[in-house]
């Protein structure tokens, strides 16, 4: 209802980050929204919402709310939840009368018209017989209604043929044909008469290399840090090789053109087309972004037979680098284990379950410097939510690996080294450093004043940001000088 949200941890007596960390980090926002058919971000009109309400019958609803909220006003209360109460009561009374109304379209012998003495009045009834002529009016649903009616049926139609095309395979089949993708076989013989021809042009792969561990580029979300190419060697082409280790592995198909970058740095050529796998399989796809740079993206729904098109979210998972899910790295990891889906999804806990090698995850998800973060709650969006990359996916929030595989202390009080960041290296442990300096120091705000949120304490610090001009200067601001000591 818009109560700020230290308020509301102070009227429940939330202690900390209870409430944040217990119950409202655990709602997945954006997933249930898309999960729900609703594209994050866009924004919806629904055709009855624009139907006119009378002043006199929304007065006749909680007639008190328009002088409450007057003499709030005036004696200047700061009571937030009790105005943005009263407020919601007024924006409820139009919505009760169009709902009444389109319930006595379809129900008008409803106990309900005889039990509210308000629906017996003129005006009421008046407004409540003029709806189904005042609704055609704001939106014409017929052409609407009809487009949709053939759209359905044409798909149905689609369906019954692939049915009967399926149905008509012989059992086993090689889908070879029904997709139109070079099988593991075919494509090993194609390039063995390639080598043999000495022809000079490239065989076509059935496999794909995995791009190497980088630090997620900036594509429009400055939370992502583009990795430094001073120092880029000129990359030469190489043959990646088919994986023969495990038939649970699938290639990372390309999700358009482009170059790709296998785990040595080397630029790798390609095929544009995915393997056929199970229905509830998750096949990971490649997006270049540069000419050295490119991304493993998992979707978070399989593909869908025949064409296996994968549908691409904003909430698809960015991946790390398929050696992350081996412990033996004499074999060549270049190819991800099996991701599927359940009944619940497939989410950052399944597939931080599947990594045996932390260390790998490092150079796709670490955090990136200081002063490239220009607020301190972007920095903290970070930590919680993970980073964002536009018309790619997500990665997860750093929060969830560091209580995995952060420098936890063990059964007897001895801190252990932390197994996602890389030993003996002066850079990672000064960028983990300073990051992981404003996560404790906003912890440590919160606690340190009960009810305190995090949002309040973002609001501080980055007042104090402002006051110093960027992250980087806070950081040096606000570290404790120790004393010398005088001989």
């Amino acid at each position: 209802m818009g109560v700020p949200p230290d308020q509301v941890d102070a009227a429940g007596n939330w202690q900390g980050n209870t409430r944040q960390e217990v119950y409202t980090s655990k709602l997945p926002k954006l997933a249930i929204t898309t999960l729900a058919g609703f594209h994050v971000g866009e924004k919806y009109e629904v055709p009855w919402a624009e139907v006119s309400v009378p002043d006199e019958l929304n007065r006749m609803i909680f007639p008190f709310a328009e002088d409450a909220l007057a003499e709030l006003t005036a004696a200047g209360c700061k009571n937030r939840g009790m105005y943005n109460f009263l407020q919601l009561l007024v924006n409820l009374r139009p919505f009760f009368w169009r709902g009444i109304s389109a319930i006595c379209v379809e129900y008008p012998n409803s106990c309900l018209f005889k039990r509210l003495r308000i629906l017996s009045t003129t005006d009421a009834k008046g407004f409540m017989d003029s709806w189904p002529s005042a609704l055609p009016s704001n939106f014409n649903e017929a052409p609407t209604r009809e487009a949709m009616q053939l759209l359905t049926a044409r798909m149905r139609g689609v369906e019954q043929g692939i049915d009967v095309l399926i149905n008509s395979l012989p059992y086993p089949y090689n889908f070879g044909n029904l997709y139109p993708y070079p099988s593991p076989a075919s494509s090993n013989a194609q390039a063995g008469q390639s080598e043999a021809s000495g022809s000079a042009s490239e065989p076509l792969h059935s496999t794909h290399t995995a791009s190497s561990g980088v630090n997620s580029p900036s594509v429009g979300n400055p939370d992502v840090e583009m990795q430094d190419l001073s120092n880029e060697t000129s990359a030469s082409e190489s043959t990646p090789q088919m994986s023969t280790g495990n038939n649970s592995t699938y290639p990372i198909p390309k999700d358009s053109t482009g170059l790709n970058v296998n785990s040595n740095g080397d630029l790798a050529a390609v095929s544009s087309s995915p393997l056929p796998s199970p229905t509830n399989s998750l096949l990971p796809y490649n997006v270049p972004i540069s000419e050295y740079i490119s991304l493993n993206v998992l979707p978070l729904l399989p593909p869908s037979p025949p064409n296996h098109d994968s549908v691409h979210t904003p909430l698809d998972m960015i991946l790390p680098p398929p050696s992350a899910f081996y412990d033996d790295l004499s074999k060549k990891c270049d190819s991800y284990p099996l991701f599927s889906t359940c009944g619940q999804g497939f989410t950052w806990k399944d597939l931080l379950d599947q990594v045996k090698r932390p260390v790998e995850l490092w150079s796709v998800y670490k955090p990136k410097g200081l002063g490239d973060y220009s607020t301190v709650e972007m920095l903290w969006k970070v930590w919680e939510e993970g980073v964002y990359v536009d018309g790619v996916g997500r990665c997860p929030p750093l929060r969830m690996i560091e209580e995995r595989w952060g420098s936890l202390k063990n059964k007897d009080g001895q801190g252990r080294h932390a197994q996602w960041r890389p030993k003996s290296d002066a850079k990672a442990r000064k960028i983990w450093s300073n990051f992981h300096f404003f996560i404790k120091e906003i912890e440590k705000r919160r606690n340190d004043v009960a009810g305190t949120s995090a949002n309040e304490v973002l609001r501080e610090l980055d007042v104090l940001r402002g006051a110093h001009g960027n992250v980087n200067k806070l950081h040096q601001s606000l570290q404790v000088k120790k004393p010398r000591n005088r001989k």
